[in-house]
């Protein structure tokens, strides 16, 4: 930080840069996040087994708000169906947006200046496909959330059918599908209510996974007696 007005003398404030050894050897930088391209970015690992932790983190801070019978965790169902675009991956990959300023696919992360690139993203369809295979489950899939007629076709006869909803929200200076950073209502994006009520009427045992930077309104919805459990 400089300092320079008519009373006094311009002062550099250096202690931070003393406090952590960089006038002793210090490691040149090697990255430029803003320039990916640039011949700075040496691209050194960094990640080591960093996923192990990431996994654990996003188990424990799921939050249930309904479990009914302790539908959740799922017990090896014969058939089970993911429903909406959140549920896949994304068109763009998952960088496809700049400050990820958009929605495509699951929602992992809100917009603006604070964001970062993503190495990979892992989609619940990729990780649910992976557990089938394990667990013998049949699974079918619909990520198209206005077509909820083919969505409650999709969810029919299956043992469980889980819904995925997102709502998006990030920083000002970026505006997706009219929200300029805080969103406009409470309500999940992309017809996601009415999906939900969709795969409700055609499947009595349907799960809600919400993706949202911030709360939703809920109450269209929760109580519905086919649907079993909210996270």
């Amino acid at each position: 930080m400089v300092l320079n007005t008519d009373s006094t003398p311009p002062v550099i404030f250096l202690s931070a840069w003393y406090l952590v050894g960089q006038d002793k050897a210090f490691p040149d930088v090697s990255f430029d996040a803003f320039r990916p391209l640039d011949p700075i970015n040496k691209h050194i690992d960094v990640q080591e087994d960093h996923y192990k932790i990431v996994r654990e983190m996003g188990a424990a801070s799921t939050v249930l708000l309904k479990n009914i019978n302790q539908t959740l965790p799922l017990k090896k169902p014969i058939s089970i169906a993911l429903i909406g675009s959140d549920a896949g991956p994304s068109r763009r990959g998952p960088n496809g947006f700049t400050d990820r300023g958009g929605i495509d696919g699951t929602l992992a992360m809100g917009w603006g200046s604070g964001t970062a690139d993503f190495p990979y993203l892992i989609s619940p369809l990729e990780a649910f496909q992976q557990r089938a295979k394990v667990d013998h489950t049949s699974i079918s899939w619909w990520l198209n959330d206005w077509d909820t007629a083919g969505a409650a076709a999709t969810a029919a006869n299956k043992d469980v059918a889980v819904v995925f909803i997102a709502s998006d929200s990030g920083e000002e200076y970026i505006t997706v599908d009219g929200n300029k950073a805080d969103r406009n209502n409470l309500t999940a994006w992309n017809n996601g209510d009415n999906l939900i009520k969709a795969v409700a009427g055609a499947n009595k045992n349907t799960i809600v996974v919400s993706h949202s930077v911030g709360p939703l309104n809920l109450e269209p919805w929760i109580d519905h007696p086919n649907i079993t459990a909210v996270s």
